[in-house]
């Protein structure tokens, strides 16, 4: 039986996934952060500041792991908040946080010029149109098919 693509996509994207959070695990060592607290970091040097659920929908995650992220974060001095008040607190980098996204961010961009190899910068501009594109359909199913009928359905 011919492997479909959505089983291709999926085991390639796992695979992937797990490599860059290697890598960023590797990097975030020094903090003895994970991956997942990378993510958070570089979200934060994009958006300048979010509250602990813009920072949940802006990168997927639940909103309790968002929590324990932004503890541990604070804790190494990385995230300040913007006051003591629950209500509408926002999370921003403090300067040694900016300076550990920057790298980050630096270091990321090396590896992405690495796997990249001898792609054509055109190739690679298709490459992520199409995971886009990929990426919205996969959300918008989520919602069409949403229970088993719907999904047995013709």
């Amino acid at each position: 039986m011919k492997e479909s693509r959505f089983e291709r996509f999926s085991t390639l994207i796992e695979s992937s996934l797990k490599s860059m959070n290697r890598l960023k695990g590797t990097f975030m060592e020094a903090y003895n952060l994970s991956a997942t607290h990378a993510r958070c970091l570089t979200a934060l040097l994009r958006r300048q500041a979010l509250t602990q659920n813009e920072l949940a929908d802006y990168l997927g995650i639940d909103r309790s792991q968002i929590s324990r992220i932004l503890k541990d974060t604070i804790a190494e001095g990385l995230i300040a908040s913007t006051s003591d008040s629950t209500y509408k607190k926002s999370y921003y980098l403090t300067e040694a946080g900016q300076n550990s996204a920057k790298l980050l961010e630096s270091t990321i961009l090396k590896i992405n010029n690495y796997v990249s190899g001898d792609l054509p910068e055109e190739d690679v501009e298709v490459f992520y149109r199409a995971l886009e594109t990929i990426t919205f359909g996969l959300r918008d199913a989520t919602q069409h098919f949403s229970t088993p009928e719907q999904m047995l359905q013709d």
